[in-house]
């Protein structure tokens, strides 16, 4: 891995354990309308110009770091959402010590991954709508 996928990798997993560390409602708002509007502008522009998309699939050059950044906004979004569905995630158990605190643990993690998997799925989903959308007849 080059010097600079390290870093771009590095970036984004600071960037993803931000949004999961932050638990305040109205940062969580904020970064899910910003999701929201992105992605509809993302939606606009490639509806409008869907040969942009085709060539950045078709290119073997960075372009297909621009194809990554497409799966950003809509994971922010189904992330913060579940994170709203879903609170208990970033509580903190009541009873952290005793016999069951593993189980406690163990249901906080299980939450948090749930949320996570959706999250990918449906910005997977977004990038495999975008590609069925920009094939050529």
């Amino acid at each position: 891995m080059s010097y600079f996928q390290k870093r771009i990798t590095s970036w984004a997993l600071s960037l993803f354990e931000h949004l999961d560390a932050n638990p305040q409602t109205r940062m969580r708002i904020i970064v899910a309308a910003g999701g929201m509007l992105t992605t509809i502008g993302m939606w606009l522009v490639h509806l409008t110009y869907p040969e942009i998309f085709q060539r950045l699939i078709q290119e073997e050059s960075v372009s297909k770091l621009l194809v990554g950044f497409l799966l950003a906004p809509p994971f922010v979004v189904a992330f913060s959402i579940g994170s709203f569905i879903s609170p208990q995630v970033h509580k903190p158990v009541e009873d952290e010590s005793g016999p069951m605190s593993g189980y406690f643990y163990r249901e906080r993690a299980d939450k948090k991954y749930r949320v996570l998997i959706c999250a990918g799925l449906i910005a997977g989903l977004n990038l495999v709508l975008m590609i069925a959308t920009s094939a050529s007849d």
